[in-house]
C-alpha cells in the first residue's frame, strides 16, 4: 500500500479508518515520541505539493501546467517522508484561495490551516515573493484568526516552528529585508490578538520559532531550485535534535495515541464558531477589488502607448517619458476608482495602494533605464566638450569646471523629463556616479596632459643641455681662461637658464588644468632634477670619450696654426717641444674637466640626480661604449657638497695644480740645477713621476663624492699614460717632417752659395780677359 492518504476530504470528513491503516503501514507506534509532523499551507497552485515531493520524496498530486492553474489538492493529505530520521509525517493542505470553492466558503481553508498549525511540529507557509505586502495573499488575516482561536484551544499550546517559504525569490531584494518585513507583520498581528490572562504578556516567540527561507523559480531556475531544496532537506534530518527544527517541542503525543489526538483536534476545530466567515460585504469587496486590480494591470501591459514608451525606454532616451507614463498611470488608477465606486472605501483604498505599487514595480526598471541613458549621453557629451576645449586651448582658466557644470545641468533637465509623479524615486545615486566618472575622466586627461608636457620638456631639456654641455666641455683647456672651474661655472649657468625656461614653458602649457601649489612645486622640482640628469648624462658620455677627445685636441694643436690653417713645416721653423707641451697641457685641462660633475647647489631643488643611475658599471669605467641611459630611471641623490661615507677631504685637489706636473717642462741644465739647489725643488721628470704616484695612492678627488665622480684617480692615471704613449707617433712624424724640412732648407742654402761663388769667378775672368 502506498504511504499516502487523504486524511480529510473536501467536505471536511475525517477518514479515521484509512488513517489507522496508514499508521500501521508506517509503524508509527514503534516510534514512541520519536517522530515529526510537517505541514504546509499556502495559495492554490503555488507549488506546495511540488515542493513537498522534492523535499520529502513523497508523491502528492501536482498541478499540470499545460491544463492551466487549477486545484489539485482537495482536503488534507498525509504521507510519509522517505530517507529521514526520525520518521517524518508530511501534511499537504488544499490551497487557501482556490477559485473552485468560490466566494461563499473559506471556512474549510481556515479550519484546515488551524488544524495544520496545531498538529504539526513544523508548519511551512508557502508565500509568493510578489505577494509579500499583500495582506490576504500572504495569509496574514488567516494568521490572525488562527492565533485568536489557538489561544482558546488548550491542546494547541505547544511550541511550533513556522517556516515561511518564499517562492520565486528575487535576485535583487536581499532575503534579510523580506524576512524582517514578514516577522514585523506577524509580530504586529500577534500583538493585537486577545490573550488569556496567563499569556497576556507572552511574546510570539514563546509559542513559535520563525524561520524564513527562499527558493528560486521552479520552472525557470530549476537547477538552483533543486540544489536549494536539497540543502533545505538537510535541515529536516535529525530535526528533533536540540538545535533541530523540531528540537524545541514539548508534550509530544506518543505514536499509539496519534490517531485519536488529531481526530479530536479536527472535531474541536470544526465545532469552533470563531471561524465564521467575515462580513459578506467585506469578502465581496476584497475579492472583486483584487480582480479589478489584475484587470487594470493586464490592460496596462497591453496598452499600445505603454508598449511603445517602454520599448523605446529600453534602447534610448524617450522625450517626455515622465509626462507620458504619468498620464498612463493616472488613466488606469482613475479607471480603477471608477470601477470600484460602489465597494467599501477602506478596502478600495487598500487595493488602490496595491495597484499603484504593482504599476510602479513594473515601471521602475524603465525609469532607471531612462536615467542610465541620460547619464551615458551626458558623459559622452562631457568627454567631447572637454576634448574640444583641450584641443582648441580655449577658456584656459577653469574650463573643466565650466564643462562639468554644463553637463550636470543637462543631466538634471533629463532627470526632470523622466520624473514619475507619485513616486519617491530620485537620481541622486546616478548623479553622484556621473560626477565621479567626470572627475575620473578629467584626472585621467590631466595626467595624460601632464605626462605629455613633461615628456616634451624633458626632450627639449635633453636636446638643449646636451649640446650646450658638450660644447662647453669641449672648450676646456683651449686657453688659460678655459679652466675646469670656469667651464663648470658656465655649465651651471646654462643649466639654470635651461631649467628656468623649461619650468616657465611647462607652467604655461598647463594653464587651465588647475594645478595645485603642491603639483606646481613638484613639477618645478621634477624639471630641475631632469635638467641635472641631462648634464650628468652628457658629462658621463663625454668622460667615456675622454681618450679620443684628448687625442683630437692634441692633434689639432700639433698640426694646426692658431687660425686653424695647417702648419707649414717646410717654410716655417716651429718649436716642436713648445707645441707638444701646449698640446699636452690643453689635453690635461680637458681631462681634468671630465673627472667629476661640479654642479654644486645652483639648481633650486631639494634633491639631486643620482649619478650612479647615469654612470653605470663597476667603478664607472670610462672606456665603456654604452652611453645610453634610460631617462625614466633618474632618481634623487645628494648634492656635490655632500660627501659619501668614505673620507674625501684628503683626495686629490684637481684645481690646486698638482697634476700640471704631468706635463714635463724642459729646463736649462745649468740654470735649472742652480734653481733646484737654491729652492730645493726636484727635476721636472721626478715631479711628473710623483704626480703619477699620487694618482696611484689616492682613490678619490678632494671634496668630490663617489656619486659625482666620473673618472677615478686610477682611471685618470691610466688615461694619461695611454695618452702619452699614443702621442709619440704623431710627435715622431712631425719631428721627421721638421728635420726633412730643415735639411731641404740647408741644401738650398749650400746650393745657392756655390752658385754665387761660380758667378763671381766667371765675372772676374771676363774682366781680366777684356783687360788683356
Amino acid at each position: 500500500m502506498a504511504c499516502t492518504l487523504q486524511l480529510v476530504d473536501s467536505d471536511g470528513t475525517f477518514k479515521d479508518k484509512e488513517l489507522e491503516r496508514f499508521l500501521q503501514t508506517v509503524q508509527l507506534k514503534r516510534c514512541g515520541s520519536s517522530y515529526v509532523v510537517v505541514a504546509i499551507i499556502g495559495p492554490q497552485s503555488s507549488g506546495k505539493s511540488t515542493l513537498l515531493n522534492r523535499l520529502f520524496s513523497t508523491s502528492f498530486a501536482e498541478m499540470d501546467a499545460l491544463k492551466g492553474r487549477q486545484q489539485t489538492t482537495q482536503g488534507v493529505w498525509l504521507a510519509k517522508a522517505k530517507g529521514l530520521t526520525p520518521l517524518t509525517l508530511v501534511v499537504d493542505l488544499e490551497g487557501t484561495d482556490g477559485a473552485e470553492r468560490g466566494e461563499d466558503d473559506t471556512v474549510f481553508e481556515r479550519q484546515s490551516a488551524l488544524f495544520a498549525l496545531v498538529v504539526s511540529d513544523v508548519l511551512m507557509i508557502n508565500i509568493w515573493f510578489h505577494d509579500i505586502g499583500r495582506e490576504k495573499a500572504a495569509n496574514l488575516p488567516l494568521f490572525k484568526t488562527i492565533f485568536e482561536v489557538m489561544m482558546r484551544v488548550k491542546c494547541s499550546l505547544r511550541k511550533t516552528t513556522l517556516m515561511l517559504v518564499i517562492r520565486d525569490e528575487s535576485p535583487i531584494t536581499p532575503l534579510v529585508t523580506v524576512e524582517n518585513q514578514l516577522r514585523d507583520s506577524l509580530k504586529d498581528i500577534w500583538g493585537k490578538v486577545p490573550k488569556p490572562p496567563e499569556y497576556k504578556e507572552a511574546s510570539m516567540d514563546y509559542f513559535f520559532t520563525v524561520v524564513v527561507v527562499s527558493l528560486p523559480n521552479f520552472e525557470h531556475r530549476r537547477p538552483e531550485f533543486e540544489e536549494q531544496v536539497a540543502e533545505l532537506r538537510e535541515q529536516f534530518q535529525n530535526s528533533t535534535a536540540p538545535r533541530g527544527l523540531a528540537g524545541h517541542r514539548n508534550d509530544t503525543v506518543p505514536g499509539e495515541s496519534f490517531l485519536q489526538y488529531i481526530k479530536d483536534i479536527w472535531q474541536k476545530i470544526k465545532e469552533n464558531k470563531d471561524l465564521d466567515l467575515p462580513a459578506q460585504a467585506v469578502m465581496v469587496a476584497t475579492v472583486r477589488c483584487d480582480q479589478i486590480v489584475k484587470e487594470k494591470l493586464q490592460e496596462l501591459k497591453e496598452d499600445k502607448e505603454w508598449l511603445s514608451v517602454t520599448k523605446g525606454a529600453q534602447t534610448g532616451i524617450v522625450k517626455g517619458f515622465g509626462i507620458t507614463v504619468n498620464n498612463l498611470v493616472k488613466r488606469y488608477l482613475d479607471g480603477y476608482r471608477k470601477d470600484t465606486t460602489w465597494f467599501r472605501k477602506d478596502i478600495t483604498e487598500s487595493k488602490l495602494k496595491n495597484l499603484t505599487s504593482e504599476i510602479f514595480s513594473i515601471l521602475k526598471p524603465f525609469y532607471l533605464k531612462q536615467i542610465e541613458h541620460h547619464q551615458a549621453q551626458v558623459q559622452d557629451q562631457f568627454e567631447k566638450s572637454l576634448c574640444s576645449k583641450i584641443e582648441l586651448n580655449r577658456d584656459t582658466k577653469n574650463f573643466y569646471t565650466n564643462v562639468k557644470l554644463e553637463a550636470l545641468n543637462i543631466f538634471e533637465r533629463g532627470c526632470d523629463d523622466a520624473k514619475v509623479a507619485l513616486s519617491n524615486w530620485d537620481s541622486s545615486a546616478q548623479w553622484k556616479e556621473l560626477l565621479r566618472n567626470m572627475e575620473a575622466s578629467w584626472q585621467e586627461k590631466r595626467k595624460a596632459r601632464y605626462a605629455a608636457v613633461k615628456s616634451l620638456m624633458e626632450k627639449n631639456l635633453e636636446a638643449g643641455l646636451g649640446v650646450r654641455t658638450a660644447n662647453l666641455l669641449a672648450e676646456a683647456g683651449k686657453s688659460s681662461s678655459k679652466s675646469t672651474s670656469v667651464i663648470w661655472s658656465d655649465i651651471r649657468s646654462v643649466l639654470n637658464e635651461e631649467v628656468a625656461k623649461a619650468q616657465t614653458q611647462f607652467k604655461a602649457k598647463l594653464l587651465g588644468y588647475d594645478l595645485t601649489p603642491e603639483e606646481t612645486n613638484e613639477m618645478q622640482k621634477s624639471i630641475a632634477k631632469y635638467g641635472r640628469y641631462c648634464v650628468v648624462k652628457k658629462a658621463k658620455a663625454e668622460a667615456n670619450r675622454a681618450p679620443d677627445l684628448m687625442m683630437t685636441r692634441f692633434n689639432e694643436i700639433l698640426t694646426l696654426e692658431d687660425d686653424r690653417s695647417p702648419r707649414q713645416w717646410a717654410t716655417k721653423c716651429h718649436d716642436i717641444g713648445a707645441i707638444t707641451r701646449e698640446g699636452k697641457s690643453s689635453s690635461l685641462e680637458l681631462l681634468c674637466s671630465l673627472v667629476a660633475v661640479r654642479l654644486g647647489e645652483e639648481i633650486d631643488s631639494d634633491e639631486e640626480i643620482d649619478s650612479d643611475e647615469v654612470i653605470e658599471g663597476d667603478n664607472r669605467q670610462v672606456f665603456s661604449s654604452n652611453e645610453d641611459t634610460d631617462s625614466d630611471n633618474f632618481q634623487a641623490s645628494s648634492t656635490d657638497e655632500e660627501v659619501d661615507d668614505a673620507d674625501h677631504s684628503n683626495g686629490i685637489d684637481i684645481e690646486s695644480g698638482c697634476l700640471s706636473n704631468l706635463v714635463v717642462v724642459p729646463e736649462s741644465p745649468i740654470i735649472g740645477r742652480i734653481l733646484r739647489h737654491w729652492n730645493g725643488t726636484k727635476k721636472p721628470k721626478e715631479m711628473r713621476d710623483e704626480a703619477l704616484r699620487l694618482l696611484s695612492t689616492k682613490s678619490s678627488w678632494h671634496n668630490v663624492s663617489d656619486t659625482n665622480t666620473l673618472i677615478t684617480p686610477a682611471q685618470f692615471k691610466a688615461i694619461w699614460e695611454s695618452f702619452e704613449n699614443q702621442i709619440q707617433g704623431p710627435i715622431g712624424r712631425v719631428r721627421t717632417e721638421n728635420r726633412a724640412a730643415k735639411s731641404d732648407r740647408h741644401k738650398l742654402v749650400v746650393t745657392g752659395a756655390a752658385l754665387g761663388v761660380g758667378a763671381v769667378a766667371a765675372t772676374g775672368g771676363a774682366v781680366i780677359a777684356a783687360a788683356i
